[in-house]
This record gives C-alpha cells, structure tokens and sequence, in this order.
C-alpha cells in the first residue's frame, strides 16, 4: 500500500465487489462476516502495529479508505466503539500480554466491545460513578448500575470504570477493568426509544469476578484511562466520515435539489455551498488531527472541537434539507382543507413515533416520555410547519385528562388519542371569560347531561372528534366530555394558518362529565397539570396552574414595567398592592408618593397616607 493510487484501485475495486451487497448489517453475524473480510483483504487496522495484526501504516493510507468507504454503507458500526476508543486505550495502557490477547480479535471481528461509563446517578459527571470493585483473594469482586450504553447486547468485552478506594478523593480512587459480557452476574436490559428500537442498554454487574490482570493502566489511576479512552472518542467521532449514502450528505442533497429542480434558485445555492464549505473544512480538519495523532501527539481539546464540528455539520445538514424539501404544495393544502390538518400524517406520525402519544403512560399505550421529548418534538413539528393538532391534542388535551381522575375516560380516549385516530380540544375559554367557567352551562336531565354555551377559542377545535368543556353545574364548575358531532364549530381567522382556531357552540349538547378528585381542576381550568409527573418531594401548588404559567411570567413583568418598578430574576414578582384592589385604579398628581401602615385599630387592616411634593 505504498503506492497510493494503486492501493485507491484495488480498494476501489474490492469495495464493489464486497460493499454493494453489504448495506447496513441486518445482524451481528454479518457485521462479523464483512469485517473478517476486510481483515483477510488487509483493509482492518490501517495504522495499528503490525504485530497485532494491523498494516503499520500512515495516516494518508487511512484517508485514502476513508475516502473511497465513504461511497458505500457499511456493517462495521458495531465495531466503532472497540476499534476506535476501547482498543486505542489498551494499546496506550495495557500490559504485553492484554494488547496481545484483545487486540487482534478486535481486527478481525472475532470480538465486540463496548464502553461502560454512564450510571443513572453519574451521567456527564462520570467521576461521581458509584460501581465499586471489591479486592478479592484472586481479584477483584464488582457490583453496580451502567445505563445508556450503545452495542452491549452483542458486545463480548466492555471497559468497565469502577471506584476501587472510596475513601480517596472522587477522581482519584477509579480504576478501568475488562468486564466479560458473558460472567456470571452480567445482565443486560434493552432500553426501548420512541422508535420501537433499543440502541441502548442498562447494565447491573451483581458479584462480578474478575481476575487481577483485568486492570487497564494501573489501579485507582482509572480516571486517566478514562481521559485517554475519551481522548480516542472524540477522535473516532469527529473523523467519521458520512457515507455518500446518508441523505444528509452533499452529494444526497445537491441531488435532491437537482430532482426538486430547484438547482437553479439562488438562495438554494448559497446554501448548499455553505454546506459544503463546512464539510470540506470537517475533513480537513479531521485529516490533520489524525495525523497529529499518528504522529504522537495527543489531539487536546482539538478532538472535543472535531465532535462538535462534527453535530453542527449534521444539524446544518438538517436544516438545509428541511428546507429545500419541505412540502411547501402539501402544506398549504392542509392549511386549506376543512380541518386545516393533515390526518394521514397525524396517524403517521402515531403508529411510527408516537407522538401524538407521547407524555400518555405506556399502560395506556403511550411513550410514557417527558415534557423534554414533547417540547423537542414541538420544536420539529413548528420547523416543518407540519399541519397537524400536535399542541391541542397532544399538549391541552392530553394534559387535561392525564390531571382527571376519570380512569374510564382516560382508558377510552388516550389510547386513540396516542395512535392520532382521534383528536381532542381542550374548550376552556369564554368571551369575557378567557380562562373559563363562564357562561357555558349544565342541566342534567333523564338523558344526561346537557350543555349550553359557546367558547372561543379552541385550538384545534375544527378537527377535533372529541372536546373536553368546563361548563357551570348546579353544584359549581364542572369538566364534560362532548362529542364533536354535538358541537356547531366556526372557523376563525388566525396569523398562523398552520395552527386553526375555532369557536364551538353547544346548544342542547349531550355530555358526559368527568370525575375530579382535585377540586382546582374544576375551579381553576388552568391546574391541568399531571400530577404524577411532579419531581419527587414537590408538591402541586395551587398557585402555579400549567396552562398559566407562560403567560404568567409574562405578565408578571410587563405590569411592573408599566408600573415603572424593577422585576428582579431572582425572587418572585408582586404588583404594589398584594392582593390587588378589585376597584378602578384612583389618580394621583405627579410627585405623589404613597405607602401603608397598620392599623392598630382593627387588626389585619392597613392605612395608605400619600404625600405630595411640590413641583
């Protein structure tokens, strides 16, 4: 491989012999397949020592593999984190006897690594882990937790960071181990993503033997193994290339153009040529640190700086896409249907991600995700202007019911509601009364409850199927559902076409009302807050409703700004007067200065004096 073109021919030539019909692995077995050949052709371990079976090579022999691999899609994924972090580091701090024993296997992918790090209480802070190593006769004995790691269900070998001397400072009582994926005491739980897959795991490591040459480096000097081993990270991530195959790299994207027939449109050009500007730049870069390393030299922060290139590019990426191809034609037609919704993209959106379901708890068929993934996803959905009832469904809707204590409600809607088969509103507000109850009213019958009344506006209420109402009973404000069949709807005229309001009249409307065990629920439309997602030793506050709580820290400071006083961040706002004065606000002469005193009369009563100073 001295000769650089001729090495670019033959590998040129065995990737179409060998990579056209590879594609993503389908199983491990094959990623194990393909790699024995790459190894066999002399393609594996390019730059590792010649005596564990590597080429010995330059890191100009790396690009040129880089470079022509970069047509294809290959099943080596599997092999990133052992090759590219795990094997670096026992070549760096392994004994003689480990590089010789772990390495080789690695190249020819008789064997699979993984990384465990991560623990439910020490994620970003790692040196804060608690997984502790025991010293035994022969060994040592481990016990503990990892969660979030990538590839452990195939892995055979994991490098394993545990807390060998607690009563040394944090990071310096660590030490790195070889753990066996296979011992007894290993087990390993797939973690389940909204997508149905499980790229992660959990990890519980109970009596765990392993024997004294198990140390990578030295003992409790695990946290400079850890350093060395992100060192190598940072390089592997920043300096992957992306396969001409993956539809966010240019050449897939200035074809997309070229098929939309957009190639021609300036502002199009300009951003494809900022995208490409940032991915040649990546390459360069990365080439040059790759040499540095080769060469000795540790990458530093450069390597942190390649990953971070490296997401910028991809979300750049996105962005360009989003933008070029985004079905402007389709859009707009579901802007101007009937329901202003795109139902078969909400019913997509439900059976492949769950979205529409996505803070609903899985007994209820639900993702059982956060309030994070939701605002993500919103996120998303507003950058693609994708017409759908996400924040009246998925956000009012769900969250009214989730606050209920309706189980048969919640039993019969939210599953339908998860999948985007139905799409409920949450109709709360009033004319004069825009957080409700207002006028709307409920008079139960022989056939049930009926409610009479209008509200405006609902978001989402002219394609819901379902609506959840605050109307007045007799014995006070009360949650009803009603069908969408019971309500006369009008569309009104909004800025955002993308997002309908309607008004809905019930007159005569059937409904069903709904159990709420909490009375603010029906008091105070705005507390519809799912209590069970609380943080642990926080309680419900009655003064801190959901729904208000965005126009609350808004109004908080505009009418002390209107009021000409400060709105410190630090401590909770109050207008001048707590409570405030239901009455008109009274004048004053400028140069008026009040303040209140207490009464000692009538105790809990205050007296105001206002002075004026002259002009």
């Amino acid at each position: 491989m001295t000769d650089l073109s001729t090495c670019r021919e033959e590998l040129r030539a065995w990737l179409r012999a060998h990579a056209l019909a590879s594609g993503p692995a389908a199983d491990v077995a094959a990623a194990k397949a393909f790699q024995a050949a790459l190894f066999d052709a002399g393609y594996a371990g390019i730059t590792w020592p010649t005596d564990v079976g590597g080429q010995g090579l330059g890191p100009e022999s790396q690009q040129v593999f880089s470079d022509e691999s970069s047509e294809y899609e290959l099943p080596t994924g599997a092999f990133t984190i052992g090759q590219g972090m795990c094997g670096p580091t026992v070549n760096d701090l392994g004994t003689t006897e480990q590089r010789t024993r772990y390495r080789p296997p690695l190249l020819r992918g008789e064997e699979i690594w993984c990384r465990l790090f991560s623990e439910p209480g020490a994620g970003s802070d790692v040196a804060s882990l608690q997984t502790r190593a025991v010293p035994a006769d022969d060994g040592w004995v481990v016990d503990g937790q990892q969660v979030w790691t990538t590839g452990t269900r195939w892995s055979d070998y994991g490098a394993l960071l545990a807390r060998t001397d607690p009563d040394r400072p944090k990071r310096s009582g660590l030490t790195m181990f070889i753990i066996d994926m296979h011992a007894p005491g290993v087990t390993v739980r797939p973690l389940k993503d909204m997508s149905g897959r499980s790229p992660f795991n959990e990890i519980t490591s109970d009596s765990v033997h392993r024997p004294a040459d198990g140390v990578i480096g030295e003992v409790d000097a695990g946290w400079h193994a850890a350093v060395t081993m992100l060192g190598h990270e940072r390089v592997t991530i920043g300096s992957r290339r992306t396969a001409k195959t993956d539809p966010l790299d240019f050449a897939a994207v200035r074809a997309l153009v070229r098929d939309l027939g957009v190639d021609a449109d300036p502002a199009v050009r300009d951003r494809l040529a900022e995208l490409h500007t940032r991915e040649r730049v990546l390459e360069l870069f990365d080439a040059r640190v790759r040499q540095e390393t080769a060469a000795g030299n540790a990458p530093g922060a450069r390597g942190s700086v390649g990953k971070l290139a490296g997401a910028l590019l991809s979300r750049l990426a996105v962005e360009v896409v989003g933008e070029i191809a985004a079905p402007a034609a389709a859009v707009r037609a579901a802007m101007e249907s009937e329901t202003g919704v795109d139902r078969d993209l909400w019913t997509r959106l439900g059976r492949d991600l769950d979205v529409p379901g996505l803070v609903v708890p899985g007994k209820l068929g639900g993702a059982g995700a956060g309030h994070v993934e939701r605002s993500i996803v919103a996120e998303e959905l507003g950058r693609a202007l994708a017409p759908t009832p996400f924040l009246g469904s998925a956000v009012l809707a769900t969250d009214a019911l989730l606050a209920l204590d309706d189980e048969a409600a919640q039993q019969d809607l939210l599953p339908r509601m998860g999948t985007g088969e139905t799409i409920a509103a949450l109709a709360v507000a009033e004319p004069g009364a825009p957080w409700g109850p207002g006028r709307t009213t409920a008079t139960e019958g022989p056939g049930g409850w009926r409610l009479e009344g209008r509200e405006t506006p609902v978001v989402a209420g002219d394609p819901a199927d379902e609506f959840l109402v605050v109307a007045t009973a007799p014995d006070g404000p009360a949650w009803f559902r009603v069908s969408g069949a019971e309500v006369t709807r009008s569309v009104l005229t909004t800025l955002d076409p993308t997002r309908r309001l309607a008004a809905i009249t019930v007159s005569g409307a059937k409904a069903v009302r709904l159990e709420s065990a909490d009375h603010r629920v029906c008091d105070d439309p705005r507390a519809v807050r799912p209590r069970d997602r609380l943080l642990p030793g926080r309680e419900a506050r009655a003064g801190g409703p959901v729904l208000e709580r965005g126009v609350g820290r808004l109004r908080g400071p505009v009418r002390g700004l209107s009021r000409g006083r400060r709105t410190p961040r630090s401590r909770g706002w109050r207008p001048a007067s707590w409570p405030p004065s239901s009455g008109p606000p009274t004048s004053r002469p400028p140069g008026t200065v009040c303040s209140s005193t207490a009464a000692s009369a009538t105790p809990g009563s205050t007296t105001r004096t206002c002075t004026t100073s002259a002009p």
